[in-house]
């Protein structure tokens, strides 16, 4: 079986028989356990209905993080610039925000603490602070991911929560703790919340060690345990518990038929699925065979077109036609020349041959460079400028090392080099470039040649891709250089980037992390 048919079959098994071999088994072991299904669809729906309360919590803590970022970012960040006056309006629509502390770090070195009836001075506020140190940290580790998280923080106080958040831009970040009167959030905030997940369907409360909130209760749920029981996510020492009210057997055995019908649908919308999979692979397939097709035909022309030149003027000079040492040069150069593209060719063939078979390797160490890029400046300027252009290197002095493969990274700067030559219009300007921002080295190559648009900057790094209008597709070569290009820069741990206009040039910009401190 080749690899194509595989592609083939192997979707279809899955998105065909997988789906109905999983219904078979749930419907064949759902007739050996209704009662259990039953019970297992009972606990989800009431697992639903507590998980929106506490999803509820998360987006109104979320929605006082942004008018609080909002409100930094009016003051650049310089949080003891914010006044209770200025955040008066945000304290009296949210009356369970009893205190909020901006922190610039964990020492306590500079904050701002804006009391709105708190009975918690400062100290209290630093020795629960502290003692939270580990979920701290856990919020810088957040903000370095990039993602930003409400944290509720350990307290012996049983009125009052405590909820941290760091709030930052690229400059700076701020911790900021918000003192959270329970008894008002559950009663001012969730209390709505929770009577619409009710409805008349549920009994819900909210219940500590020391205080108990009752919603939606009557005398059938009174004295009863809750059927299932969940975490108050932003208050821990709180738990939520949800009873059914007047459910019947019936009732649930109609739900059960309901969600049948449901997972048939879902069953079907996946077969659909999969048929749109298995075109789009065999379209994906044909397609790839013949950009192959027209890859082997780019490559044979590119190779008999040097070979033949090499030919022609190898056998004039044997034979001796060649009488002034003028002409005899100029022939020695071509053939020189062509020998040197036609070993360019094999070259990024035999690296594209080991990039797809996972057998290229790399060596890499600290090096300079600009001694790399200055090397490759030297060796071309003067065929470059021979042939028109104007190759300008600048370069910023003093650069960190950089861990590389010195081979590799020439290669990828030449053929970059090289696509800018290929594709230059009348203005045959190329200029390299390097220079340090933000703890990374950069590269850039920009040309002021045809340019790429911007359906076709996806695929560049594509292999065998070519674009196939204009002078890009009068052009010849095989559509291996930049895949080339992108893997070298992969194994590089660096990245690359192109802004490009059509008819006004282009730069592909890479920079490396891997910086020798």
């Amino acid at each position: 079986m080749n690899s194509t048919l595989k592609k083939i079959i192997i979707p279809l098994l899955l998105v065909v028989m997988l789906p109905a071999i999983s219904y078979s088994v749930y419907e064949l072991t759902s007739l050996n356990e209704t009662e259990e299904m039953i019970e297992e669809i009972y606990v989800n729906q009431l697992n639903t209905v507590l998980n929106s309360i506490n999803q509820y919590s998360d987006l109104v803590n979320a929605a006082w993080t942004s008018t609080l970022s909002v409100a930094l970012e009016n003051h650049q960040y310089d949080f003891t610039k914010l006044s209770k006056n200025e955040l008066e309006p945000f304290l009296n629509l949210n009356r369970s925000i009893v205190q909020i502390v901006f922190v610039d770090n964990l020492d306590f070195q500079k904050y701002n603490l804006v009391n709105a009836g708190s009975e918690i001075g400062i100290e209290e506020l630093k020795n629960i602070f502290q003692s939270n140190n580990e979920k701290i940290e856990r919020l810088y580790r957040y903000i370095e991911e990039g993602y930003r998280k409400v944290e509720p923080l350990d307290s012996d106080n049983e009125k009052t929560q405590f909820l941290a958040v760091i709030i930052s831009d690229e400059r700076q970040q701020v911790i900021t703790i918000l003192e959270i009167d329970i008894s008002t959030y559950i009663q001012e905030t969730l209390r709505p919340v929770i009577l619409e997940a009710a409805g008349e369907e549920f009994a819900i409360y909210c219940i500590s060690n020391s205080d108990e909130y009752k919603f939606n209760f009557d005398d059938t749920v009174d004295g009863k345990q809750p059927d299932v029981k969940s975490p108050l996510w932003l208050f821990p020492k709180y738990e939520l518990g949800i009873l059914l009210k007047g459910r019947t057997l019936s009732g649930l055995i109609a739900e059960r038929t309901y969600t049948n019908l449901i997972i048939i649908i879902i069953m079907n919308l996946i077969i659909v699925t999969g048929v749109v999979i298995i075109y789009r692979t065999i379209r994906k397939e044909i397609k790839l065979a013949q950009i192959k097709s027209d890859f082997v035909s780019n490559v044979s022309h590119e190779l008999r077109t040097p070979l033949a030149l090499i030919s022609m003027f190898a056998e004039t000079l044997e034979m001796g036609r060649v009488r002034s040492e003028e002409k005899r040069n100029e022939y020695y150069q071509i053939i020189s020349q062509e020998s040197n593209r036609l070993s360019r060719i094999v070259n990024s063939i035999l690296s594209f041959s080991k990039i797809e078979a996972g057998k290229r390797t790399y060596n890499f160490s600290f090096t300079d460079i600009n001694k790399i890029v200055k090397q490759i400046y030297d060796n071309y300027k003067f065929h470059l400028e021979n042939e028109g252009y104007k190759f300008i290197f600048e370069a910023e002095d003093n650069l960190p090392e950089i861990n590389a493969d010195s081979e590799a990274l020439s290669e990828a700067i030449i053929n970059l080099i090289d696509n800018a030559a290929k594709y230059s219009n009348d203005t045959k300007e190329i200029m390299l470039k390097t220079y340090q921002k933000n703890q990374n080295i950069f590269l850039e190559i920009t040309d002021k040649g045809i340019g790429i648009s911007k359906e076709d900057k996806e695929k560049i790094f594509d292999k065998f891709f070519r674009v196939s209008t204009g002078l890009v597709h009068n052009t010849k070569g095989t559509g291996l250089g930049l895949t080339i290009v992108k893997h070298v820069i992969d194994a590089h741990d660096a990245e690359i980037e192109l802004d490009s206009k059509v008819n006004e040039g282009s730069t592909f910009r890479i920079f490396f992390k891997s910086v020798k401190t």
